[in-house]
């Protein structure tokens, strides 16, 4: 009668720990591997859908972000890779406004915002509402202030004498050369007379 063959014990302890070590090998790997997140949501502004939001989500504790743009209903829908009980904050950021500039020359400019924190409950959270409630609003003077306009002054007649003095130079030269031709006249007179009464002598 032939007896089964069975493996000694001393053989089959070195295989089952081989078998348990490679198991223990494996749970970290498996535990490690990361789920894809399905996030999606609408986000509003005084309670109304806005359209063009610039939508981020951060996974909280890793440099994982993703980013979206909401479409014409305000809604938006991103995926990344968490696990379940992970946190994820969702940013949103609206179009910025800037105002015409104030009577100090100031420009204003305004940025609607919002963000909240969601918990990764299941692989498919269910939609988020991101309501817009904090504005930023940041505003740029001019160094400096814009100058007043010119103002022209009337006219006047302390102008007049400067113009009349220089249009008048030449006829005040004209008298003065006469004045001293008279005079030089009147000076010659005299000797011209003793010159004639001298050659009328014999």
């Amino acid at each position: 009668m032939l007896r089964p063959h069975l493996p000694r014990p001393h053989l089959l302890r070195p295989r089952l720990l081989a078998i348990a070590a490679a198991a223990l090998l494996a749970l970290p790997a498996a535990a490690s591997a990361a789920s894809t997140i399905d996030l999606t949501g609408t986000v509003t502004r005084d309670g109304a859908p806005v359209a063009g939001v610039a939508v981020t989500a951060l996974l909280v504790g890793t440099d994982m972000i993703v980013a979206a743009t909401t479409d014409e209903t305000g809604a938006f829908a991103l995926q990344l890779e968490g696990d379940i009980g992970g946190v994820v904050q969702i940013g949103a950021t609206g179009t910025t406004i800037t105002l015409p500039p104030d009577a100090e020359g100031c420009v204003r400019s305004e940025t609607p915002t919002g963000r909240v924190t969601v918990t990764i409950d299941a692989l498919r959270v269910p939609p988020v509402a991101v309501p817009m409630d904090t504005l930023l609003v940041s505003s740029v003077c001019s160094a400096t202030a814009s100058p007043d306009p010119a103002v022209t002054l009337p006219a006047t007649d302390t102008t007049r004498p400067d113009h009349g003095g220089r249009d008048a130079a030449p006829g005040s030269m004209l008298g003065v050369l006469g004045l001293l031709g008279l005079i030089a006249a009147l000076a010659g007179l005299p000797a011209r007379r003793r010159g004639r009464r001298t050659d009328t002598r014999p």
